[in-house]
């Protein structure tokens, strides 16, 4: 599932987080079964799971998709990377 949108982001972190969110938020909403959510980006995977996150601007955002998660019974994981 890809995901397309007109906002902007300030980092491609936060664009990953929220991409990941909208996903849960589509999971949700159609309430689809065994879905396994595949991210490039480890840093991303690893906040939403271990929810490890400091001061980072991107906590609420995190917290929501982490409770997303919970709610879906939706797997989260890294892409293995190219080579």
């Amino acid at each position: 599932m890809g995901h397309y949108s007109k906002r902007s982001f300030n980092s491609s972190l936060e664009a990953e987080l929220w991409s990941i969110h909208k996903g849960l938020e589509i999971i949700l909403e159609r309430k689809l079964k065994n879905v396994k959510i595949e991210s490039d980006s480890l840093v991303a995977v690893n906040l939403i799971t271990k929810r490890n996150l400091g001061n980072l601007p991107q906590s609420v955002l995190i917290n929501e998709a982490h409770f997303l998660l919970a709610q879906t019974n939706t797997m989260i994981g890294q892409i293995p990377p190219f080579g």
